[in-house]
């Protein structure tokens, strides 16, 4: 990731661990992106999604390891969205989901056919049960939940959001 640059680099890896930059790389991750402090690829491995705390890319991935921006990025986060940084993709690789760290919010996205992005209705509240979340995973068979690590509890401790819903639970 190029924090400041708006780029991420890709790798290959060798059978005996060794990285080696892909042809092109580091690869822009969308127009006006300044920073990506986070990236999550998708279970297929032909889908990235970065986010620079302002809005979101998505790119494919192709068999070489190149990336390539999706139509319509980059992708913007609702105005109650301010400074998302964490992303992450549902295990099914359907949605995409990112945080708000400073609001207690999440935005889940769906996740088109070719890569591109649209809001799944209106970013939904965490409550008062994650009002500082730093990360974000997606569990397996999310039913759909979303586990969050927040900040503002002790180290490692998580909270269960429903994403179907709009409370948060503990």
């Amino acid at each position: 990731m190029g924090y400041g640059a708006g780029t991420v680099a890709a790798y290959t890896i060798g059978a005996d661990g060794a990285l080696t930059a892909v042809p092109g790389s580091p690869f822009t991750a969308a127009s006006g992106l300044s920073s990506v402090p986070d990236i999550a690829v998708s279970p297929t491995g032909h889908g990235l999604y970065a986010t620079d705390g302002s809005s979101l890319a998505g790119m494919s991935i192709a068999t070489d390891g190149t990336l390539e921006p999706v139509a319509g990025n980059p992708f913007s986060f609702p105005d109650s969205m301010s400074q998302p940084q964490s992303i992450a993709v549902a295990p099914g690789g359907a949605e995409v989901f990112a945080d708000n760290p400073a609001g207690s919010v999440l935005q889940p996205y769906a996740v088109g056919s070719d890569g591109s992005l649209a809001p799944i209705g209106s970013p939904l509240s965490t409550g008062d049960a994650a009002p500082d979340q730093w990360g974000i995973t997606v569990g397996p068979d999310p039913g759909p939940t979303a586990r969050f690590v927040t900040g503002a509890q002790p180290a490692g401790a998580t909270s269960t959001f429903n994403a179907s819903g709009s409370t948060a639970e503990e």
